[in-house]
Order: C-alpha cells, then structure tokens, then sequence
C-alpha cells in the first residue's frame, strides 16, 4: 500500500491535528510498514510530507505533534523532540530528551 492522499489512512489513522491548513497524521500499529511508524503531513488531502523517526533500530516511531508559540513539533518513542518546517517536514531542529 502505497499512502499519497488522505483518504488511503481511512480505518488506521490512531491520531490526528490540523493546523495551518495541514493536518498531520500517526497510523495505528497495524497500518503498513513504515507509515505506522512516521509522521504523515497531508495539505489538501494530498500527501505533503513524511517524517521518519531519526533511530534506525527497528523499534522506533513518532508518538505525538505539538504546536508550541506557533512552531510545529514532532517526539518520538526513543525521546527525541523535532522542530519542524510545517510545509516541508525539514527537520530544523533536534533535541534529546529523556
């Protein structure tokens, strides 16, 4: 399965947010690999961008968004907080946590 547009994450979106005409997605842990695993960012119901978690261990993902003093972020199981362009996904900045 090949996710494009954001009717392709009908019955396996766990999560979503809108804001600034984005809306951001996480999938449920039975969605297709490696989408269960990612950030997808959908801007007129077309895939706009995908952010991966930064750990390349097979048991990484993104578990939550946030909007902070207008900025868009993005944290991930293994404790890493990314700061992201919200049209682009770019990762602009990135901080461990835990």
């Amino acid at each position: 399965m090949k996710i494009s547009e954001y009717r392709h994450t009908d019955g396996h979106c766990r999560w979503e947010l809108s804001y600034e005409e984005v809306v951001f997605v996480l999938l449920n842990e039975d969605a297709p690999a490696p989408y269960n695993s990612e950030l997808l960012a959908f801007s007129k119901l077309k895939l706009l961008w995908r952010l991966s978690p930064q750990t390349k261990g097979g048991y990484d993902y993104i578990v939550n968004v946030w909007i902070k003093g207008g900025e868009v972020y993005a944290g991930s199981f293994s404790g890493y907080e990314h700061k992201l362009d919200i049209q682009t996904g770019e990762v602009l900045e990135t901080r461990f946590t835990k």
